[in-house]
């Protein structure tokens, strides 16, 4: 069969989310702040992740072709293109994932084939959201600091893609410290990252292009 087997190499970088809780501060209020600060380090973290798999792809070269934008937002016919490319790759029709923005959500809102009972068992409209479609669980990324999906204009780079086409790998994970400084009359509350996401199979992708104004 003549199998081989190539390296693919991740660069890993480290990340602090640091947050400081003065005492004199903290007996201000009826709460305590090192709590709501972990959640919110968490929080942080978890979008840096979400970004180092993003930056990944976005440096990635597909093998399956780019589906353009044209002047359509996100529809079902888009979605379609992309099962049908990943399909022609050979990828399995598990563990796919599409992630789109904000925008796109509502261009498929607004799209009677992903909404419609006649079509679909999931009454979007009414939940205001779309789960699964065409075999993909789809996230929304927010606009976020990190950067989120890459957008030229008003043209949207979204990414269909399955689980094991993307590697994250993980030196140091997520972790939350809370720590005295007795020269800062604080604590500090940090939390830590050591990561980096690589693309393992560029078959396994498909860039999915649209116009978020349209």
């Amino acid at each position: 069969m003549d199998v081989s087997h190539e390296f693919k190499t991740a660069t890993l970088a480290n990340w602090n989310a640091p947050e400081y809780t003065d005492i004199f501060d903290q007996a201000d209020v009826n709460f305590d702040e090192k709590q709501e600060l972990a959640m919110t380090i968490a929080g942080a973290l978890g979008r840096r992740c979400d970004q180092l798999v993003i930056d990944a792809m976005d440096a990635s070269t597909p093998l399956t072709t780019t589906v353009p934008a044209g002047a359509a937002n996100l529809t079902m016919a888009k979605v379609i293109q992309a099962q049908v490319e990943l399909r022609d790759q050979g990828v399995p029709n598990t563990d796919l994932f599409a992630v789109i923005e904000a925008e796109g959500l509502g261009g498929l809102l607004n799209d009677e084939l992903a909404t419609s009972t006649d079509y679909q068992n999931i009454k979007a409209l009414v939940s205001g959201e779309i789960n699964t479609l065409v075999g993909f669980r789809f996230i929304i990324i927010e606009t976020r600091t990190e950067g989120g999906l890459t957008e030229a204009g008003n043209i949207v780079d979204s990414w269909f893609y399955q689980r094991p086409a993307v590697g994250l790998a993980v030196g140091i994970d997520m972790k939350t410290e809370i720590n005295w400084i007795a020269e800062r009359t604080s604590w500090l509350s940090n939390g830590m990252l050591k990561a980096g996401s690589v693309v393992r199979d560029e078959g396994g992708l498909v860039k999915v292009q649209y116009d978020k104004t349209a």
